[in-house]
């Protein structure tokens, strides 16, 4: 079942699989990421898509480098069936994106594969965790939240929140590994045809190798050295792992985080 299917089903058919759930469909998709990645995913955080836009707006934009034009509008109209307005485009090369922008270019379907939009939606997430300050992101999203803007639906306890800010930080001193169950890193029939075992132990060697350089950048790093803009970052899967001969993304789904 598609994600978005399961929480729509879980939320209005099934509340009673989750008695005690303040959100039963989030409490779903919890468990299935925890059985599809072999896992236990122990929090969720769901972004309502307004919100994200006035939080990218308030923190003051992403900047990141395009590799293909990126269409705003486009795709079908689901009544008439004919093909909706494209408004402009997000041109290749480095763009710094306002709140519209960056989530027209992760959400844009107009030609591109649901890998070239996954992809670009990594790239949106490396963008902020390198170039925002997580103590700015948690004051924004108090503000917003004064303001009556919900942004981002959780279950993290409040008295927990501090505690992220402080992962946050840590992960700028470091590399993003990122992976997914699809194209670049697999062929694009993995999706439809998962072979879980195989997942579970590709994505068991990403986080043991992550985890390993992890500590050795963590003991190379200089006693109170700064962390922010200097770091760079990447989309690499990690050499040693074997991969599935895998489709490559088009122009529209490429883009890297200067």
């Amino acid at each position: 079942m598609h994600p978005q299917r399961l929480y729509t089903d879980v939320t209005n058919n099934h509340a009673e699989l989750y008695p005690d759930a303040a959100d039963p469909g989030a409490e779903a998709m919890k468990d299935a990421a925890s059985g599809v990645l072999g896992i236990e995913v122990q929090a969720y955080a769901i972004v309502e898509m307004n919100g994200f836009e006035q939080l990218v707006d308030a923190l003051g934009g992403i900047t990141i480098d395009v590799g293909g034009r990126v269409p705003i509008g486009g795709g079908t109209d689901l009544v008439t069936g004919l093909p909706n307005e494209i408004f402009g485009y997000i041109e290749p090369g480095v763009q710094h994106l306002d709140g519209y922008h960056a989530l027209w270019y992760a959400r844009s379907r107009e030609g591109a594969t649901d890998y070239d939009r996954q992809a670009r939606q990594r790239c949106v997430q490396a963008a902020m965790l390198k170039q925002l300050n997580p103590v700015n992101v948690l004051a924004r999203f108090q503000d917003l939240a004064e303001s009556g803007t919900q942004v981002v639906e959780t279950d993290i306890p409040q008295s927990q929140i501090g505690s992220f800010v402080d992962v946050a930080l840590k992960a700028k001193e470091h590399e993003l590994v990122q992976f997914a169950a699809g194209p670049p890193y697999y062929d694009p029939s993995f999706p439809t045809y998962p072979d879980y075992d195989r997942l579970h132990e590709d994505l068991a060697q990403v986080l043991e190798e992550a985890t390993d350089r992890g500590a050795r950048e963590a003991e190379a790093l200089p006693r109170g050295a700064a962390v922010g803009p200097g770091v760079a970052m990447a989309v690499p899967v990690p050499a040693a792992l074997p991969r599935v001969p895998a489709e490559e993304l088009t122009p529209n789904g490429t883009c890297s985080v200067p």
